[in-house]
């Protein structure tokens, strides 16, 4: 018979569980005697989110999101972009219905548009990407919520290719 242990399970269940599989797993592990404990990092060779041991600081529950000084900065490169500038006064009236300006910001739908070019790419991208590092369909996902940028399929996957943090804590596999 297999006991589990009830102050790692009462640990795990008093965790936010927000996703699906993280409500799979968790009652994958009740059959299980485990126990959950920190170990500093010249011991723990593999650091996983269970045991990393982080002081309490406002920025680890800090929650990112879009910043003022980026639509700031989305509207001056609007204003200073002529061909940007061109789709702002005349290109989003002779295109379909979900292209519409708000604010002197160009929007596709309720998304931002975000030219493939712009120099604000690479921040918007980390921006996404950097709330979890999970993966190309999380941050894609992140990504598309917020943002309109043509070809974004492949800008997000060179990006998390080359995410260091990503790379540093990939598992290899079999």
């Amino acid at each position: 018979m297999v006991r589990t242990n009830h102050y790692a399970l009462k640990f795990l269940l008093d965790q936010r569980l927000s996703t699906p599989p993280q409500h799979h797993w968790v009652t994958k592990l009740f059959g299980y005697d485990f126990t959950v404990e920190f170990r500093p990092g010249t011991f723990n060779i593999m650091a996983d989110a269970l045991s990393r041991h982080h002081d309490d600081d406002a920025a680890a529950h800090a929650i990112s999101g879009p910043s003022f000084e980026l639509f700031a900065e989305l509207r001056r490169e609007v204003q200073e972009n002529p061909d940007l500038r061109a789709l702002r006064d005349t290109g989003v009236a002779q295109r379909s219905t979900p292209w519409r300006v708000v604010d002197g910001l160009i929007l596709y739908g309720n998304r931002v548009f975000i030219p493939e070019g712009s120099p604000l790419v690479p921040m918007v991208l980390d921006l996404a990407h950097s709330a979890g590092h999970e993966g190309f369909q999380k941050t894609l996902q992140r990504l598309r919520s917020e943002f309109f940028i043509d070809h974004d399929s492949g800008l997000v996957r060179d990006f998390v290719r080359s995410c260091a943090v990503c790379q540093q804590n990939k598992v290899d596999s079999l």
